[in-house]
């Protein structure tokens, strides 16, 4: 209001010494035009502030609403938590922010998105933590996981099914694909990575549950026997599953050695190429379930 006295006396000052405002009708439309520009100015920004903030609210009421129908994803808290992570089956869990936004949080989306497509038994579910002391929200079962480190957010963890431990994601992507890698590694699911053949790895799990070398070899014989018929663009991939069931016949612990020791260059320097090819080969070494639960006592999150 002070603004608006002080700019109304500056302008009829500067009027007055130009023209008698008085002296027409013209010139006394001017006068109160003048006058009451800056009332109008302080208005017009009330104005813009309250529709500023009508649409921040708007926005925040858009988030809410995306998290609460985020299609895929099953959201916990204390009370069901154990009710739905019980080892009956693989669930890949997030610990995040209360409301999550952002590139991650469309990323896990997507995940989400491609699971359910796959039609696997893994579920996708998230635990939003909000760590005040107004209404707290799930810290008891974030500290539980130790996963109620705000600044680290997002955290995922794989509960395996049958497994009294879960395993924490430490991987530096968090893309869909990384996570996607991560989970199919662990759990055996099939999410048609790339480099995976279908066919392929069906056969890749029954090798690995065979009972002995020389139903391991027959396995072999009939991944052998597909060769030819695998289309051009997945002859790489299908050459390496063969290759890794060959080595696996004799060594079981093959596939697993193998996974853990690719797992550890992928992330160190090396071209774009070279760190394609070789998530390739771990998309292939993921469809060998058995190499996956083997390996999962290693990943084990310090709890």
């Amino acid at each position: 209001m002070l603004y608006c006295a002080l700019a109304c006396m500056g302008r009829m000052q500067t009027f007055q010494k130009n023209m008698h405002w008085r002296s027409c009708p013209a010139g006394l439309l001017y006068y109160y035009r003048a006058l009451l520009a800056p009332v109008f100015d302080v208005w017009l920004s009330i104005m813009m502030a309250r529709t500023g903030a009508i649409f921040v609210a708007l926005a925040v009421l858009a988030t809410l609403a995306s998290a609460i129908s985020d299609q895929g994803i099953v959201y916990l808290d204390d009370y069901t938590f154990d009710k739905v992570v019980d080892g009956s089956r693989d669930v890949l869990v997030r610990f995040d922010k209360e409301y999550a936004w952002g590139d991650e949080h469309d990323a896990f989306k997507d995940l989400a998105k491609k699971v359910g497509e796959a039609g696997t038994s893994v579920l996708v579910a998230s635990v939003p933590v909000a760590k005040r002391e107004f209404e707290p929200k799930n810290v008891e079962l974030a500290e539980k996981y130790k996963a109620d480190d705000e600044g680290k957010f997002p955290l995922y963890y794989i509960f395996r099914k049958g497994a009294t431990e879960p395993l924490r994601y430490t991987g530096a992507g968090k893309k869909a694909n990384d996570l996607l890698a991560w989970l199919a590694q662990n759990t055996g699911a099939f999410f048609g990575l790339k480099g995976q053949v279908k066919e392929l790895d069906a056969l890749a799990r029954e090798l690995m549950a065979a009972a002995d070398a020389a139903g391991r070899k027959a396995v072999l014989a009939k991944a052998e026997g597909l060769l030819g018929g695998v289309a051009a663009e997945h002859q790489e991939a299908a050459k390496y599953y063969v290759k890794v069931m060959g080595k696996a016949v004799e060594s079981p612990e093959h596939p697993a050695a193998e996974s853990k020791r690719l797992s550890g260059l992928v992330g160190g320097k090396m071209s774009d190429d070279k760190r394609a090819a070789m998530q390739l080969k771990l998309n292939v070494l993921a469809s060998f379930a058995g190499s996956a639960r083997a390996s999962a006592k290693s990943d084990k999150a310090d709890l």
